[in-house]
């Protein structure tokens, strides 16, 4: 873990986790990057008033964060930088991680009051939303303490992409600690098994070389459910791998992501998807394994579009999510002189030979 980006807003829980960022810093030997965005004050007045120029505002901001950058070394001496701009927090927090490549992203949190879960809350969860970084939430009242035990809230019934976990293993590889793998269950449902798990989260490679255990208590209320568990087993810290809600759900349901963040004391690490698209062409004849979101195109008998004449098509199988891609071929000539007879173009005559 090289660098670490501290989103802060000079609120008591943003230092809080400024300070839990340093410490965790001095451990890995990390760089640390204290980030600002701020707003362009608007004039809501037709007087006319002296106007803050951006660099103006820029030059204040950096100074109140060079400060706090300064009593951080005379701390933990690690070495940490500044940066600011102006604009929305969360767009300006996502150009930083473009461009400095970070890999733990830090805010802290805080919600005494209705206005401030919506405020603070709207911001941190928008990071985690977006982010294709690990979001590290420290509660207001949390300080740095070794993880020697941490939960993994997972559902089985969900694959855990491949390096979704790299940060959790980081971090429990470095303090050899403990995970729970915890798998809730409503009172209705039936029970997981750890054969279940293992098949459905690929969990098994995922952790290798770690300490894990599986659990399946039941509980209709998730974060009930979790709660109890940290407090039976005295966790220091939760892992949860966040879901993209649809727009209903976003508006009418209950994100437990958001949920879990206002009603959590230990810090919260929300490991990123892989939020990359990538495109493969499988070896014709090859059974392919699917991931649990792909789009898959079989191809066609006449028009393929891959350059191979070939006929494609693909044997879908739901049980064991693969997808067996075939190519055979067929007499092409003679569906050219139909398509001839039958007065087609031809171009498209032409393109059953190139396979396109």
């Amino acid at each position: 873990m090289k660098t670490i980006l501290v989103l802060t807003d000079f609120s008591s829980s943003a230092k809080n986790a400024g300070e839990y960022a340093c410490a965790l810093a001095k451990q890995f030997k990390s760089k640390v990057i204290l980030f600002h965005a701020f707003a362009v004050p608007v004039p809501s007045t037709d007087m006319p008033i002296t106007a803050i120029s951006v660099k103006d505002l820029e030059k204040d901001n950096l100074k109140i964060l060079h400060k706090e950058a300064t009593a951080i070394r005379k701390k933990s001496s690690i070495k940490v930088e500044a940066s600011t701009s102006a604009g929305f927090a969360v767009e300006e927090a996502m150009q930083l991680e473009k461009k400095v490549k970070p890999d733990l992203i830090i805010a802290g949190m805080k919600g005494k009051n209705n206005v401030a879960r919506i405020l603070v809350g709207s911001v941190v969860t928008d990071v985690i939303r977006r982010a294709k970084t690990p979001v590290l939430v420290i509660p207001e009242k949390a300080k740095f303490k070794i993880p020697k035990k941490i939960l993994l809230a997972c559902d089985y019934k969900m694959p855990i992409e491949k390096n979704t976990l790299s940060a959790l293993k980081i971090v429990a590889g470095k303090f050899n600690s403990e995970i729970y793998v915890v798998n809730i269950t409503a009172e209705t449902e039936e029970s997981a098994s750890v054969e279940k798990a293992i098949k459905g989260a690929n969990l098994e490679q995922q952790l290798r070389d770690l300490n894990f255990v599986y659990y399946f208590p039941h509980r209709d209320d998730l974060l009930e459910g979790i709660d109890s568990f940290i407090k039976k087993y005295k966790t220091d810290m939760i892992a949860m791998i966040p879901h993209k809600h649809n727009l209903f759900e976003r508006l009418f349901g209950r994100s437990n992501t958001k949920r879990m963040i206002y009603h959590t004391h230990i810090p919260l690490l929300f490991v990123s998807r892989n939020h990359e698209v990538s495109m493969r062409v499988p070896a014709p004849n090859t059974k392919v394994p699917l991931a649990r979101r792909c789009i898959a195109n079989p191809g066609s008998v006449g028009q393929p579009r891959d350059r191979d004449p070939r006929a494609a098509y693909a044997i879908f199988d739901t049980e064991a999510d693969t997808w067996d891609f075939v190519r055979i071929p067929y007499d092409v000539a003679a569906v050219q002189s139909r398509m001839i007879s039958a007065g087609l173009p031809e171009r498209h005559i032409n393109r059953l030979a190139g396979g396109w």
